[in-house]
């Protein structure tokens, strides 16, 4: 069990924004020797997103329609621990997938409350 925080930048900050997300997950081994070990890494959580839709003022952005979202995150983790020259040193690659939910965008003609004669 942990927690993580992310940071995201999509590359056009003027249209797309940046997004900010923390997660909470669990981390279960697949094996665990002694200089490698495998894990999977499964989290959910929620995110920020700085630039959103917005008819007027950012119709460009056809991506995300409100500043919170939910978050997905699953990762395949592999840890080697270094014997030599520094034994305090580990390397951690992984194989990283996470994916911001969000609302859709509604356009054209959206049904309203009432009566409709």
């Amino acid at each position: 069990m942990g927690a993580s925080i992310h940071y995201f930048d999509f590359g056009n900050p003027e249209i797309l924004g940046r997004a900010y997300a923390l997660l909470l997950y669990a981390e279960p081994f697949l094996s665990a020797h002694k200089n490698l070990s495998l894990s999977f890494r499964f989290g959910t959580g929620v995110t920020y997103l700085t630039n959103i839709y917005h008819s007027l003022k950012n119709p460009e952005s056809l991506f995300y329609s409100s500043p919170m979202s939910f978050s997905l995150a699953a990762e395949l983790l592999a840890n080697y621990r270094q014997s030599q020259p520094n034994p305090e040193y580990n390397r951690m690659p992984c194989l990283s997938l996470i994916n911001l939910k969000n609302m859709p965008i509604l356009q054209g003609d959206v049904p309203k409350c009432g009566n409709f004669w």
